[in-house]
């Protein structure tokens, strides 16, 4: 079952993945060998009614939108070929290592407030506090900064595959 859709997914990951992930603009799958089975990218339904993986890396939400074939498959034989995005019933959808042709289009990132207050924090810092406060503002501003850079030209594919 093959059909052309335009749908949009969510992946998960942490701040420090989502930043590399944006400026590269290729998504590094944990496994670069496409007989693995998390050889590419996983992703999950808005509506969350995909129970999900175990989620190593959290805090960011990176929303894309595939436009491209989508096809059931159990998740049993691999390689699977790419630039396709898979419905692997109930769990998960994923697009496999080495999709190049069909990429998933990065819309918007979701960052949880406690993630930027921990990456905006100055802990180790002896200054005074209305220093710290503004060396922390600043701070956040250029990480809005390179987040809304990454995303101006709304063309921010992605590619997934290796280095």
């Amino acid at each position: 079952m093959s059909n052309e859709k335009i749908i949009r997914l969510i992946h998960i990951t942490d701040l420090a993945s989502m930043l590399s992930i944006l400026n590269s603009r290729i998504f590094i799958p944990a496994y670069d060998s496409p007989f693995a089975s998390d050889a590419g990218m996983n992703l999950l339904m808005p509506d969350g009614d995909r129970f999900g993986n175990w989620i190593e890396k959290t805090g960011v939400k990176i929303v894309v939108e595939w436009h491209g074939a989508i096809e059931e498959n159990d998740g049993t034989s691999y390689p699977l070929p790419p630039n396709v995005l898979y419905d692997m019933l109930p769990h998960r959808l994923f697009i496999p290592i080495g999709t190049e042709k069909t990429m998933p289009l990065v819309k918007r990132v979701d960052i949880d407030r406690k993630i930027i207050r921990e990456y905006c924090t100055c802990k180790k810092w002896y200054l005074p506090r209305f220093m710290e406060q503004r060396l922390e503002r600043k701070i956040r501003l250029a990480l809005i900064k390179q987040i809304r850079k990454s995303l101006a030209d709304g063309k921010c594919f992605l590619r997934v595959g290796c280095y």
